[in-house]
């Protein structure tokens, strides 16, 4: 029987690649955050139910895993995310809501304004929201687990998998709440509002929770940030900080490019051919 106030931080890794990389990059600062603030954390690693739809599908059969079916809330949390240290606690801010989730366009970016929308193409015409939330992260109450499971039954593979319809589903759904962007802070969009200077990225850093690396776009800024929130050197800390000024974001926007390019010529020419 489901225990009045189990919590649980979710995260699905499918696939023998997924789950190296996961282990590799994103693993720690979960598990850094689970002991934080003391919720276990459930890493699935295989399909909850076969089907021939995409892996992130899974999140709407979330309830079938065995430790999970026993939560009464849990936060699904997608595994190209970094949570930093100083993270808030997600499970108090959302204790008194059913549902919680932060816009996938929070810095209102006209490229998104349309594509987001379209999202619910193959969902209901009635009451259609007129943005969407991102489903990398969101917190959701087991009182829902029929009605997601009802959405993988019903719903075909579309663009961005479940994020449509279960945009659709939430938005719609009384008791819940939109976060402020620190709990899902999409590194891409973060970066074409702002920029890539140091002195944005050390601002995203200190206002985020959660660092949402989409599409595996700006690992440059995920290895840095790595080592920023886990450096104990605080003469190093102080050198980065002083080269954070504004003065400076001419050059360390061009360096973080530079190091961008660097890292996809490694990954999709020397590294691959290496691996053959």
């Amino acid at each position: 029987m489901k225990k009045e106030g189990n919590q649980a931080i979710v995260v699905f890794a499918i696939g023998d690649k997924y789950f190296k990389e996961f282990s590799r990059t994103f693993r720690p600062s979960f598990e850094r955050y689970a002991r934080k603030i003391s919720i276990p954390l459930i890493i699935s690693e295989k399909q909850l139910q076969e089907t021939t739809k995409h892996p992130s599908w899974q999140k709407l059969l979330v309830f079938k895993h065995p430790t999970v079916s026993q939560c009464e809330k849990i936060m699904i949390i997608d595994g190209d995310m970094y949570i930093t240290k100083h993270a808030q606690n997600i499970f108090s801010v959302c204790a008194n809501v059913s549902w919680a989730a932060c816009r996938n366009n929070a810095y209102n970016l006209s490229d998104l304004a349309k594509s987001d929308l379209d999202l619910y193409r193959f969902c209901s015409s009635t009451n259609r929201p007129n943005f969407v939330v991102n489903c990398g992260m969101f917190i959701i109450s087991h009182f829902y687990k029929d009605s997601i499971e009802k959405i993988f039954k019903e719903q075909k593979e579309q663009t961005c998998y479940e994020q449509g319809p279960l945009s659709y589903f939430l938005i719609n759904q009384p008791g819940g709440k939109i976060l402020p962007p620190e709990f899902n802070t999409i590194v891409s969009s973060y970066v074409d509002n702002y920029g890539c200077s140091l002195s944005s990225i050390l601002k995203m850093y200190q206002s985020a929770s959660f660092l949402h690396f989409a599409a595996s776009k700006w690992r440059s800024i995920f290895y840095f940030i790595r080592w920023l929130d886990t450096t104990e050197s605080e003469f190093l800390k102080k050198c980065v900080f002083f080269c954070g000024k504004k003065r400076f974001d001419f050059l360390t926007s061009r360096m973080f490019k530079l190091f961008e390019r660097f890292l996809g010529v490694y990954n999709y020419r020397v590294k691959r051919l290496f691996s053959k």
